[in-house]
């Protein structure tokens, strides 16, 4: 009996042994849990990175003030303000703008500025203001840089022409250019060219005289001045002639006009106190083209024998026989305009 207990407990020994033997795992696999009959496994998600803001747009664009346009060309004395004033489409905080000033393709000035929000909050302004101290073309032009939160903007380039305004006889290039071109835009009669000549002389007499000026045919920078300005032109006295012609004794100029409109301005010579012009207001009645034995070029009578004429000498002063001398070159010209019939007004 003894020795049948002892082989059955053997047995059951062995049996419980090779149970546990299969349930262990093998040497090397996970020892995680297995999850219970009828439950799913679950893993932790993995939340995606937010993305980035989209960089806004926008557009800048600025005017250059300061420049007078005389012709196809800008004009700015040296030394004087010239003045940057631009808007950025959408307005952010912290927004700035570089305007840089180029001359002979090289940057001589940098200036920042910072955008202001307009009182609407829909866009940003700015204003700069500086001197350009050289002469010769330059150039003007604006970048805003790229940040996180906007695109890079940029404007220009806005061009135009620094001179001195010292135009002298014989000179030429742009200080003569806007000089005859000052004179032009208010009607004084300017042949052209490139150089500084009788013509441009003659000119900027007739202006001197308008302004009541020394009466010589030398400009200055004050000429240019208030030429780039539009200031110093003439103004009718009797508009109401509608295309008629204007002879001012006092300041010794012809003009000639569309009522109050001014299309031309020539320096005269008018009769010498011994021998006076008439005043008054007279129709011109006969026209001479040619010289005349008295060395008249191209006449238009208005009264008896007083004539508008082209003559040899015409001083700065009154020095006639009571005509109204032009110089001979500007002769032509006047012969034309003036018509039969057309009134003249001729006063001091």
């Amino acid at each position: 009996m003894r020795s049948r207990t002892r082989r059955t407990t053997g047995v059951l020994c062995a049996s419980a042994l090779a149970v546990a033997a299969l349930a262990a795992p093998a040497a090397g696999e996970s020892t995680a849990p297995v999850p219970a009959a009828g439950t799913a496994a679950t893993t932790p998600a993995t939340s995606p990175k937010p993305k980035p803001p989209a960089r806004v747009g926008g557009a800048m664009r600025f005017s250059l003030l300061g420049p007078t346009r005389l012709g196809r060309e800008r004009y700015l004395l040296t030394h004087r303000a010239v003045r940057v004033r631009g808007t950025v489409s959408r307005w952010a905080p912290g927004q700035q703008v570089v305007i840089k000033l180029w001359q002979r393709a090289r940057v001589v000035r940098t200036v920042r500025a910072r955008v202001v929000r307009s009182a609407s909050g829909r866009f940003g302004h700015f204003t700069v203001r500086f001197a350009v101290h050289r002469a010769g073309r330059f150039a003007i032009t604006a970048i805003k840089r790229g940040t996180p939160r906007q695109v890079r903007m940029s404007a220009g380039p806005s061009r135009a022409i620094a001179i001195t305004g010292s135009a002298g006889f014989g000179r030429g290039g742009p200080e003569v250019a806007a000089l005859q071109d000052g004179l032009a835009r208010l009607g004084y009669w300017t042949p052209g060219g490139a150089s500084y000549g009788a013509g441009t002389g003659r000119a900027v007499l007739a202006y001197r005289k308008v302004n009541w000026m020394a009466r010589t045919q030398s400009s200055t920078r004050h000429i240019v001045d208030l030429l780039l300005q539009g200031r110093g032109g003439f103004r009718a006295r009797r508009p109401d002639l509608g295309r008629h012609v204007e002879a001012d004794l006092a300041r010794q100029v012809l003009v000639f006009l569309y009522g109050r409109k001014v299309h031309a301005v020539f320096a005269i010579s008018s009769g010498k106190p011994s021998t006076p012009t008439v005043l008054g207001t007279f129709r011109f009645y006969a026209k001479d083209p040619g010289t005349n034995s008295h060395g008249m070029v191209h006449s238009s009578y208005f009264f008896r024998g007083y004539a508008v004429h082209g003559y040899a000498e015409v001083p700065p002063y009154a020095a006639s026989h009571g005509c109204l001398r032009t110089w001979i070159p500007n002769s032509w010209a006047i012969y034309r305009w003036i018509r039969i019939g057309e009134p003249i007004s001729v006063y001091r």
